[in-house]
């Protein structure tokens, strides 16, 4: 949970399971109104200034989603998909830097130390971001500024983990590009559906399939 809750009070609840909860949902739409209406209320003014400030983004695959050398004045929050930063030497080879999944921060170092674009960052596959422009993370920096530390310190593990990577299992580099371990292909959600016989109707079964899994955690 994202916040801590105490009875101010003696009371009476009623626990709804996140089954149940879906299971209601699904059946009586009209409900999430309510639920979103209650949720927004409770929301305080700075969350409403934060979610005004915020872009969204979709970036199809193969797309760049900045370049090296480009100007940092946002940063970036992966909602879904997938992008790949790699760097170009000077000799014009292309070596792979990092991977970024669902829920992992983009860009947040050359903002935060105004400097330009140290790679170039584009979408392996098709990807909706969250945008922070550099005037909403100054906000935030000067209101929060636990929140800035708590940042720099996922920042700074991450930039370890890439080094000790680098470091430890760098992989000649293949067609211009270089490669580091597999431990550098994490926080995938990718499922493939593969028949067992070519007379099953994949695809079918694929709608249905992701027909009931969006009833379940919306895509």
């Amino acid at each position: 949970s994202f916040i801590t809750i105490k009875a101010s009070a003696y009371c009476h609840l009623i626990a709804i399971t996140k089954t149940n909860l879906y299971q209601i949902l699904s059946e009586h739409p009209i409900a999430v109104c309510g639920i979103a209406a209650d949720l927004v209320r409770r929301l305080s003014p700075f969350v409403h200034q934060v979610d005004f400030a915020l872009d969204w983004m979709d970036l199809e695959a193969g797309k760049a989603l900045y370049r090296q050398g480009d100007e940092s004045n946002i940063a970036y929050i992966i909602l879904n998909g997938r992008l790949r930063s790699v760097v170009k030497n000077s000799d014009g080879k292309k070596k792979l830097v990092d991977e970024y999944g669902r829920g992992e921060t983009v860009g947040v170092v050359e903002v935060m130390t105004k400097s330009c674009r140290a790679t170039t960052v584009h979408a392996i596959r098709d990807t909706e971001l969250a945008c922070l422009p550099v005037g909403l993370l100054n906000a935030i920096k000067v209101k929060k500024p636990q929140v800035v530390s708590r940042l720099i310190q996922l920042l700074g593990e991450r930039i370890l983990g890439s080094y000790n990577r680098l470091s430890s299992s760098n992989i000649p580099s293949t067609e211009g590009v270089g490669v580091f371990s597999k431990n550098i292909v994490s926080n995938l959600s990718t499922i493939a559906v593969v028949p067992m016989t070519p007379d099953i109707p994949l695809s079918h079964f694929t709608r249905l399939l992701t027909s009931a899994i969006n009833s379940i955690v919306p895509a």
